[in-house]
């Protein structure tokens, strides 16, 4: 096993390029798993006497007994999340490959051969970039691609740190990379794409490059300029809050003060994705949030004839969440942030609907208790009719009430969930050509019902009213007040349904 240096040989790049694949650090494996520990041994380990120093000190591999030893010219350096990487100062070869088996070390050494001597023929190109790295990394296919194929590809990419680019050795087909965005692609998007990536890498591989101060100053000014634009604007592009912004603000400092470059990265990678999303620097580039660069306008979009019934018998609650659901997931982009104080405030809502619920239950109930409606003696149809009113309205409070309760418990738990997640669940509910119209209508279920249940327990007590009265004209005005009151209660909640929040 190579244990001073890397081995130097001679290849044919155009023979071996097969074996080699083109990546980005987006899509390298830091957060998967290729071993895992046996919960079935117990720990034990015997510290020697006089040890202090842990770093020079080797483990035993458990597949071979042998003590694991890293190959010269390697150190390790770990991120903050945990996950160990092996970098190579002379070389500029970084790898999360767990070198210190001899099996693993062997064959990364030898794809790094190979990218070696591709390199040293292409040494004017790389002179003239003063700071790079490579990535390297070994995956495993189950079927052989050629007779002879031993089943092992080197995916690998290059770092620019002078221009924060990512670069291949071949042409590197990125389509797979780009399916969230749509329309031809420009140089120029590519390009921001391209250090969005390298600021990926950054945030994975921190440790073995140190940030130019241009770059230090490039990253607090992209968060000054994003918390002015959140700041000014009610519907800035940017994603992130305008708390959140501060708090970025404020530790980027103590990051360039402590050499933390790991939180610059973080930061510009959330900034430069949501760049890339709203298609910044290019013709159609989205400036406003609820602007859609598809040109999909969906207030003027003709709904469909069931959500137009269903709009009306729900007091026109559906058009707003219809309105609102369409903001937060414009091109089908979704801001955790939007969500949150969008989930806030219907779930508000729906807890003050289910608290008016209980109250107008309680009402009925007692209005059913008193005599005349439980005794009105010799007009049973008529009593009947005033019951069967309270009955309905009885029966709206509750379907608020559990509705209400199953929809704030179900979002309670939405408020928290990532993005991923988040829009997992608004592509379950959302339909090509209608939209949100179904959920809509679900959301609308707790406040109409409300509304339904205050209609008929008002009917019931009117009614009530005009059996008990005794002249004529008593019962005219009565039947007048029933028949002015319910459209006006109607109107009510239509016009609460559209103007109000939710």
């Amino acid at each position: 096993m190579p244990q001073s240096g890397i081995p130097e040989s001679i290849y044919d790049w155009l023979k071996d390029e097969k074996i080699f694949e083109e990546t980005l650090p987006s899509s390298i494996g830091h957060y998967k798993r290729k071993t895992v520990i046996n919960e079935y041994t117990h720990a034990e380990y015997t510290v020697p006497a006089m040890q202090i120093d842990f770093n020079t000190y080797g483990c035993i591999s458990p597949q071979t007994g042998e003590e694991e030893v890293l190959p010269g010219g390697w150190a390790k350096h770990t991120h903050s999340d945990g996950k160990p990487y092996f970098y190579h100062e002379h070389d500029k070869i970084i790898t999360e490959e767990w070198i210190y088996d001899r099996g693993i070390a062997e064959k990364v050494l030898k794809f790094i051969s190979i990218l070696k001597d591709a390199i040293s023929k292409r040494s004017e190109s790389f002179n003239r970039v003063k700071s790079w790295h490579l990535y390297v990394e070994i995956t495993e296919y189950s079927l052989p691609a050629w007779k002879g194929d031993d089943h092992f590809r080197c995916r690998y990419y290059f770092v620019n740190n002078d221009v924060e680019c990512i670069f291949w050795l071949s042409k590197c087909r990125i389509d797979d990379y780009l399916v969230a965005l749509r329309g031809e692609m420009s140089p120029d998007l590519i390009r921001r794409y391209l250090q969005k990536e390298y600021w990926e890498h950054h945030y994975y591989f921190s440790k073995v490059y140190r940030l130019t101060e241009a770059q230090w100053k490039s990253v607090k000014e992209s968060i000054l300029l994003a918390e002015a634009d959140v700041t000014v604007s009610e519907s800035s592009t940017v994603s992130c809050s305008i708390g959140k912004l501060k708090i970025m603000s404020k530790s980027i400092m103590l990051a360039e003060e402590l050499d933390a470059s790991e939180v610059a990265a973080a930061y510009m990678m959330a900034l430069l994705r949501n760049q890339i999303f709203n298609y910044h620097g290019q013709r159609d580039a989205r400036t406003d949030r609820d602007d859609s660069v598809y040109g999909y306008v969906f207030d003027n979009q003709e709904r469909t004839v069931p959500f137009r019934t269903m709009n009306l018998l729900l007091f026109c609650a559906p058009i707003k969440h219809y309105t609102s659901l369409h903001k937060v997931w414009v091109d089908r982009l979704v801001s955790r942030g939007q969500w949150q104080r969008l989930i806030e405030q219907i779930a508000d809502k729906w807890q003050q609907h289910v608290g008016m619920a209980t109250i107008l239950l309680v009402a009925n109930m007692a209005f059913l208790a008193i005599s005349p409606v439980d005794h009105m003696g010799a007009s049973q149809q008529r009593r009947s009719v005033t019951q069967v009113l309270c009955y309905l309205s009885v029966a709206s409070n509750m379907v608020t009430i559990i509705i209400g309760l199953l929809l704030i418990s179900h979002h309670n738990a939405l408020k928290h969930i990532n993005v991923s997640d988040l829009t997992k669940f608004l592509e379950r509910n959302w339909q090509y050509h209608i939209g949100f119209e179904r959920l809509s209508i679900v959301y609308s279920i707790p406040y109409a019902f409300l509304m339904w249940g205050l209609i008929y327990f008002l009917a019931s007590f009117f009614l009530m009213c005009l059996e008990s009265a005794g002249p004529v004209s008593l019962k005219f005005f009565v039947a007048l007040a029933f028949l002015l009151g319910t459209p006006l209660v109607y109107l009510f909640g239509v016009r609460n349904g559209e103007g109000s929040a939710w």
